[in-house]
C-alpha cells in the first residue's frame, strides 16, 4: 500500500497502526460521508418523502462507492466509539422523521431494521451485478421501496383521531350506539365538540370494539388536578379479542409522543392501589415507566 500511495512504510504507520485500524477509518469515513448526504436530502423535505430521499441518497453513495461501502457492511464488526455515534446518527434521523408520523416506537424500530434490511441488502446485490434479468434495476428499486413505504403507512392508518370533521360519523368507543343509548351517545359528541377546541384528543382503533385513549391538557381537564404543563389521560382501553395486540402500549407511546412535541412536562393519570371501574389501571403505567407522585 505504501508503494501505491508512493510514501515510505514508516509514513503510512504513523497513521494506519494495523489493517483492522485501516479498516476502522474507511468505515468511520463512509458513514461521515452517507450521513451527510442522507442529511443533505432531506432539508427540504419531511415524512415519506423524507425516508424515500434518503434512502435514495443511500443507494447512490453505496452503488458509486463499492469498495468503501464494502468495508462500511462490517462497522459492527470494527467498531469503535466514534463510529458508533456516526451510526447512531444515521439512524437516529430516521427515527426522528418516523416519530412525527405517529408511529410506535416499535413499529419505527421494526421499520428501520427492515428498510436497513432491504437497502444493504439490494446494494450489495447491485455491486456484485447479481441481477441478471434486463429489467430495469432502478425501477425495481423503485418499486420495492414504494412497498415499504405504503406498508407502514397502513400501519399508521390502523387509528383514527376524532375532529369536529368526523365525530358525527364516527362511532366512539366508550358508549354504546344503539337506540337505548342514543341520548348518551348524543351528549357525549356534544361534550367531545366543545372539548376537541380546548385541545381535548380521542383516539382509536379503527375497529368495532373498545380499543381508544382519551386525553386532554391537564389545565382544561375535568379532574379534581392542579398543575400546569401536563396533558391528563381520562381513559385508555382495551377490551375483549384486541387485548394482548400491543394496542395499549402504543396507544400510550401516542399521548407521550403528543406531549414531547407539544413541549409538555410529561403526561399524568389518576389510578388507585387497588384496581376500581372508571380508574387506570395502575399496573399498566409503572410498566411503561410512570411514577407515583401522590
Amino acid at each position: 500500500m505504501a508503494k501505491k500511495l508512493k510514501i515510505k512504510s514508516p509514513s503510512l504507520y504513523n497513521r494506519i497502526s494495523n489493517l483492522e485500524d485501516l479498516k476502522n477509518k474507511i468505515s468511520l469515513y463512509g458513514w461521515k460521508q452517507l450521513e451527510e448526504k442522507m442529511f443533505l436530502s432531506i432539508i427540504e423535505e419531511n415524512g415519506y418523502e423524507a425516508i424515500k430521499s434518503m434512502a435514495y441518497a443511500f443507494y447512490d453513495y453505496a452503488t458509486e462507492n463499492k469498495g468503501i461501502f464494502e468495508v462500511m457492511l462490517w462497522y459492527n464488526k470494527y467498531m469503535i466509539e466514534e463510529g458508533n455515534q456516526v451510526t447512531h446518527n444515521t439512524f437516529d434521523i430516521l427515527f426522528k422523521i418516523l416519530r412525527k408520523l405517529n408511529l410506535s416506537d416499535e413499529t419505527i424500530n421494526h421499520f428501520i431494521r427492515t428498510l436497513r434490511g432491504f437497502l444493504e441488502g439490494y446494494v450489495l446485490l447491485v455491486n456484485h451485478q447479481a441481477f441478471g434479468h434486463p429489467l430495469s434495476i432502478q425501477k425495481s428499486f423503485d418499486f420495492s421501496l414504494n412497498i415499504l413505504i405504503n406498508g407502514v403507512k397502513n400501519m399508521e392508518e390502523e387509528y383514527i383521531n376524532i375532529t369536529l370533521d368526523n365525530i358525527d360519523q364516527e362511532h366512539i368507543c366508550c358508549a354504546i350506539s344503539d337506540k337505548k343509548h342514543f341520548e348518551g351517545v348524543f351528549n357525549k359528541k356534544e361534550w367531545l365538540k366543545k372539548r376537541i377546541t380546548e385541545g381535548h384528543v380521542f383516539r382509536k382503533l379503527n375497529v368495532q370494539g373498545k380499543v381508544f385513549v382519551e386525553y386532554a391538557p391537564l389545565e382544561k381537564a375535568w379532574v379534581p388536578i392542579e398543575g400546569t404543563g401536563f396533558l391528563y389521560i381520562y381513559c385508555l382501553w382495551v377490551s375483549g379479542k384486541f387485548k394482548g395486540h400491543g394496542y395499549g402500549k402504543q396507544l400510550l407511546e401516542y399521548v407521550i409522543n403528543d406531549a414531547k412535541k407539544k413541549g409538555k412536562q410529561g403526561v399524568c393519570v389518576i389510578s388507585s392501589k387497588k384496581k376500581k371501574s372508571y380508574l387506570a389501571d395502575k399496573k399498566f403505567f409503572l410498566k411503561y415507566g410512570f411514577e407515583v407522585v401522590d
